[in-house]
């Protein structure tokens, strides 16, 4: 949830719904289908970063009217971001993350930034970057 301009934004993420709520009327408002579990959310001035997660496969996750919404839509779950025109509900970029990674938290934007890097936890730079205290027990 993010308080934006005098709107609440929010997910209905069982839904694929990234929208606001219209407090007038109590109501969500959906803006944009996302094609997976929505998590995390950051603006970029008028644009929405959304994080997708790929639903999970156990009791707490099933069922989900996003399951049916994408095989009506004929699409399948993805990991990655959605970049939204929170304006109009278009989706003005995407970036989808392939492989072990399939779930997102958080989304974090960062201005002023050009070229981002991750630190691997195998990598030679993690070294020099992250300092973890030795446990004395």
């Amino acid at each position: 949830m993010r308080w934006r301009d005098g709107w609440l934004w929010l997910h209905n993420s069982g839904e694929g719904q990234f929208g606001y709520v219209d407090m007038d009327k109590g109501a969500f408002v959906p803006v944009a289908f996302c094609p997976g579990y929505l998590r995390g959310l950051a603006f970029m001035r008028e644009i929405a970063v959304v994080g997708m997660s790929l639903p999970r496969d156990n009791k707490t996750f099933s069922g989900l009217k996003l399951d049916q919404e994408l095989a009506e839509r004929k699409m399948t779950p993805r990991t990655g971001l959605y970049f939204i025109d929170a304006r109009n509900g278009s989706i003005v970029h995407s970036m989808n993350f392939e492989g072990i990674l399939i779930e997102r938290y958080d989304v974090c934007v960062r201005p002023g930034i050009r070229q981002p890097a991750a630190i691997g936890p195998a990598s030679e730079d993690i070294r020099r970057t992250v300092k973890v205290a030795d446990f004395e027990g």
